[in-house]
């Protein structure tokens, strides 16, 4: 499918991925990550990183991203949070354009300044585009893009119309896994937003053919003029939103504030 150039690409629809900390290890996140990239048939260029394996899931796998043949777009950092920090310089330092994490960025023995905001502030720097931290990943089941480290429902399919932007990853999988009668075109675990705000994720769907309704499970408002600017455009196109705004309540805000 032809479709217009759009900045949060490399991210979102990238042609190459690297997956650092890819694994054989049953029920671990570098395994299904690889597994969920595979299943969604993703077209791109495909490299596992982990010194510890020549292959995954028939994947070539490389000892570290200074190996690979070639600068990839979009890195997944499926490594936990004693490791996300020297895999961050590694991603930077290999000039990929985008990353995925899904740690937390929270260490039991840290010291300020804390694992996240050292993380925020590389990010920062360098410019990176990324989803997360503390997140899912997401599914642009639109083009077969499936960075999520998580298992799902099998009977994804694509040409699915609905967009799902989350800022909670539990958020995002119960709503994607449980109701099967959604087709979704776009489902994304927003987490932290160190880089990409939840109004940025709505700018790209909304430039998306087959969208014909956002749906958010909305935490709080990071950027509220480009919220406002992305709720007009939507109602420029005639794209109903639809939105859930948890954290309202002292108990609700306590699983918000990890965002």
């Amino acid at each position: 499918m032809n479709r217009n150039k759009h900045y949060l690409d490399p991210l979102l629809r990238p042609a190459s991925i690297a997956v650092v900390g890819a694994s054989e290890r049953p029920d671990s996140v570098g395994r299904q990550t690889m597994e969920n990239l595979l299943t969604g048939q993703y077209s791109g260029r495909l490299y596992a990183v982990n010194p510890g394996y020549s292959s995954i899931l028939g994947v070539a796998c490389f000892p570290d991203l200074a190996s690979l043949p070639e600068t990839v777009e979009h890195v997944v950092l499926a490594v936990g949070d004693a490791r996300i920090e020297a895999a961050l310089d590694d991603t930077i330092a290999h000039g990929a354009a985008a990353a995925t994490m899904m740690s937390s960025l929270a260490l039991e023995d840290d010291s300020p300044p804390l694992l996240r905001d050292r993380v925020a502030a590389k990010v920062d720097t360098s410019g990176l585009i990324i989803c997360g931290a503390n997140g899912m990943g997401f599914y642009n089941l639109a083009d077969g893009v499936w960075v999520c480290g998580f298992d799902t429902r099998e009977n994804h399919v694509r040409g699915g119309n609905v967009t799902l932007i989350s800022h909670s990853g539990s958020g995002m999988a119960g709503i994607v896994d449980c109701e099967e009668r959604i087709d979704f075109n776009l489902a994304i675990s927003t987490g932290q937003e160190l880089s990409v705000t939840m109004d940025q994720y709505m700018d790209y769907a909304l430039e998306q053919a087959e969208t014909r309704v956002i749906g958010l499970f909305m935490e709080a408002a990071r950027n509220p003029e480009g919220m406002i600017a992305a709720f007009r455009k939507a109602s420029d196109k005639g794209i109903p939103m639809v939105v859930l705004k948890v954290g309202r309540t002292e108990l609700s805000t306590r699983p918000a504030v990890s965002h």
